[in-house]
């Protein structure tokens, strides 16, 4: 008996919040996790499955750990030192502390992705409309890749391309694009003529080329580093 009742659970089913915790650092919260009409909490220093919900948030604290972590119509928080293997976002934004991993991608439509330093990302950092904003000493595997929202790399590394159609650029601080900058014509979206700006300091480099598949408003330092600038328009 004596571990019997050392993981306590907590379920509000229906509208409300789901809870996970433990009483003992011995016995900690495992399997799937997920809620329909509320939100999510994985605590301190759980390790469980796939974490979902429909209609609410998704908070994971500090020291934690999930496979595939996905919401409709709701943002995901993440703590510090947090590891998963995918998050996914329909509506909703993403926001870590320091020190996430992620095996796969981090994937959102419609919402803002927002990671803290010391990052590690193994697949791609993709949105539709939103925001991707990447701090120090993170590194990203894949693509960076947005539609409609600006990209701010500081100290960032990308193993391969960014890619972006609307929204301004600033690539900062020693960031690395392994890659090449794609920036496609934004006519096919209907979106209006405002002009789209790069920025890249003095401290960066992009090792592939600058793609330019319409007019764009280039602030490159002078010792910036950089491919070939191709202008296909």
């Amino acid at each position: 008996m004596k571990n019997k009742w050392a993981l306590i659970t907590i379920a509000i089913v229906g509208l409300g919040t789901f809870y996970t915790y433990a009483d003992t650092k011995e016995e900690k919260r495992t399997g799937d996790v997920d809620s329909l009409f509320g939100s999510v909490v994985v605590s301190k220093g759980d390790d469980v499955k796939d974490v979902s919900t429909l209609n609410g948030s998704v908070k994971m604290l500090d020291d934690s750990h999930a496979s595939d972590v996905s919401t409709v119509n709701g943002s995901i928080k993440i703590g510090n030192n947090v590891s998963v293997d995918s998050v996914e976002v329909v509506n909703g934004s993403v926001k870590s502390g320091r020190l996430l991993k992620v095996k796969d991608d981090i994937e959102t439509v419609n919402g803002s992705i927002s990671l803290d330093s010391q990052s590690t990302i193994n697949g791609n950092i993709e949105t539709v409309n939103g925001r991707i904003a990447v701090a120090d000493k993170s590194m990203v595997e894949g693509n960076v890749e947005t539609v409609n929202g600006d990209i701010d790399l500081s100290g960032v590394k990308v193993g391969k391309n960014l890619v972006t159609v609307n929204g301004d650029i600033e690539i900062l601080k020693g960031t690395v694009i392994n890659g090449d900058i794609m920036i496609g014509d934004k006519d096919d979206f209907d979106e209006d003529d405002d002009e789209t700006t790069l920025t890249i300091d003095a401290e960066s480099e992009v090792k592939g080329t600058i793609h330019l598949y319409r007019k764009v408003e280039l602030r490159i330092a002078k010792n910036a580093k950089t491919g070939e600038i191709k202008k296909h328009y």
